[in-house]
């Protein structure tokens, strides 16, 4: 969770697209040696549901038979797999770069955009028309969330404490912009100070206002770490970023879980308000099957296991519980943490 809490430190903005890849990750069980007893495994594994597979590798010693399972579209989800396998069975399954994998051995790759730890952090789901929106707000709530937004063209993720959905298809975020830098811990007072400087000066520059005037809405955290309270109209389609002429004010506390802001002439004021969430892990949670576009996700032990509209074959796919899914967003929990999966066709 510490990592986490370190993400949301960081106040600018990061978008990361995201698209089928044509790198796909796997789990290597096991490498034997024999191949019977390879095959034997291979269908103990896939009586159990593992998407089990063998890759025959000559070497001056002989053949080497390794098993492997699953395909994942990055390391994290084929990382949380392997974990998750070690202590389930007798081996000791690691990630590893997929090669000769079966055609049609899973439809869907599992890629694994993030996990929250919720016993600190409370994870939402809404959806913006066509698009899905995971919302992850830890106890801290002057850190703000991490939104990850999927669209049509990947997915883009952002720290905000809100963020709204404009009529014409853009957002306004409510985000906290740090006067210090990511590494203050390593900085002196005197360069901790000059980066303040340089950077009210360069935020008032952009508001129309004077850094003294900017100064005046600084807020500061529990670790003593200055920031702003900002807003700004943020365009998905195209990536462009416009400041809004606003500032949060100290003293006004946080309404609808945005710091009270402060519009400046010539800037049209945005009430915080978000839609409704679909999905709410403070809530419980029983679902029996998951739906998305073209799949479904049931409960199979401590795994996701996924079937394909209109089969009737199935393979644990992801790990964790399945708690929620839309198009190709699933969500799953497993030992109190959440994990946010974009499903990919291979």
């Amino acid at each position: 969770m510490q990592a986490l809490t370190r993400i949301t430190l960081i106040t600018l903005l990061l978008i990361i697209s995201t698209t089928a890849s044509a790198i796909s990750y796997t789990v290597q069980v096991v490498a034997v040696s024999t191949e019977s007893t390879a095959l034997r495994l291979q269908q103990q594994l896939g009586a159990q549901g593992y998407p089990a597979y063998l890759i025959s590798v000559p070497t001056p010693q002989g053949t080497v038979y390794r098993l492997r399972v699953g395909a994942f579209a990055n390391r994290a989800a084929a990382d949380t797999y392997a974990k998750t396998m070690q202590t389930n069975t007798d081996t000791q399954p690691t990630p590893a770069l997929a090669e000769g994998i079966p055609e049609g051995l899973i439809p869907l790759e599992a890629n694994q955009l993030a996990a929250y730890t919720l016993d600190n952090t409370r994870v939402t789901a809404t959806t913006w028309e066509d698009m899905v929106v995971v919302k992850a707000m830890p106890e801290d709530a002057l850190q703000g969330a991490s939104y990850t937004v999927f669209t049509a063209d990947g997915v883009q993720v952002f720290n905000a404490w809100a963020a709204v959905r404009q009529e014409d298809g853009s957002i306004v975020r409510f985000y906290r912009f740090d006067l210090w830098p990511a590494n203050w811990s390593e900085l002196s007072e005197d360069e901790k100070t000059q980066f303040r400087t340089d950077t009210l000066a360069a935020v008032a520059t952009s508001l129309g206002l004077t850094p003294a005037q900017v100064a005046a809405f600084q807020y500061e955290d529990t670790a003593g770490v200055p920031f702003l309270a900002l807003a700004e109209r943020f365009n998905l389609s195209t990536g462009e970023r416009t400041r809004m002429r606003a500032l949060g004010q100290p003293g006004e506390g946080f309404q609808d879980g945005v710091p009270g802001m402060l519009y400046f002439s010539g800037e049209t004021p945005v009430t915080p308000q978000e839609t409704s969430s679909v999905f709410d892990s403070a809530l419980t949670v029983d679902a029996t099957t998951i739906a998305g576009d073209g799949w479904e996700a049931v409960t199979d032990g401590v795994y996701a296991r996924l079937q394909v509209s209109g089969s009737s074959r199935g393979w644990r796919a992801a790990v964790g519980k399945p708690v929620w899914g839309r198009d190709n967003v699933l969500l799953s929990v497993h030992n109190d943490t959440l994990y946010v999966y974009q499903l990919q066709k291979r």
